[in-house]
C-alpha cells in the first residue's frame, strides 16, 4: 500500500479571494465589452487595412484610397457583446463592400473577404490584451 502524507493549508484570506472571484464575473463581462467597443479596433484597423486592395487611380481630384487614409477614417465598431464586436466601415467608404461580397465582375475579384480574414488575425491579440487586463484588475484588488 501507498503511504499517507498529512498536509495543512492556511486558509487565510481565503473570504477575501471569494469576494474577489464573486465579482470576477461581472467585472470580467464590462472590462471585456469596453475593451472589444472603445480599442480593439486599435487591433483589426492595421490588420484589415493590410488586406485592402488598392484601386491605382491616381487621376486628379480623385480622393485618398481606402489604405492611405488610415483605419481611424475607414473603421468603426459598430456594437460590442462581451464575446463579440461588430466592425463595419464609416459612411465614406461603404463602396469597400463590393470587393468584398462574393461578387464577381471584369472589373474587380470578389470574395477577397479582407473583413473577416483581418479579423481572424487579429483575434488572438485582442484576447490576449483582455487576458491581461482582467488578470491585472484581479491582482489589483
Amino acid at each position: 500500500m501507498g503511504r499517507y502524507f498529512n498536509a495543512s493549508i492556511d486558509l487565510t484570506g481565503m473570504e477575501h479571494l471569494q469576494e474577489k472571484m464573486d465579482t470576477y464575473g461581472t467585472e470580467a463581462q464590462l472590462l471585456a465589452m469596453k475593451y472589444l467597443a472603445m480599442e480593439a479596433l486599435e487591433q483589426v484597423g492595421p490588420a484589415i487595412t493590410r488586406l485592402l486592395p488598392v484601386s491605382g487611380r491616381t487621376f486628379s481630384g480623385h480622393p485618398l484610397g481606402a489604405k492611405a487614409a488610415g483605419y481611424q477614417a475607414v473603421f468603426m465598431a459598430r456594437s460590442a457583446t462581451v464575446d463579440s464586436v461588430v466592425f463595419t466601415t464609416t459612411p465614406a467608404w461603404h463602396y469597400l463592400y463590393f470587393p468584398d461580397d462574393g461578387k464577381n465582375s471584369k472589373r474587380h475579384r470578389g470574395n477577397q473577404r479582407f473583413m473577416v480574414r483581418g479579423g481572424q488575425e487579429a483575434a488572438p491579440k485582442i484576447a490576449d490584451e483582455i487576458c491581461t487586463r482582467l488578470a491585472k484588475k484581479f491582482e489589483e484588488e
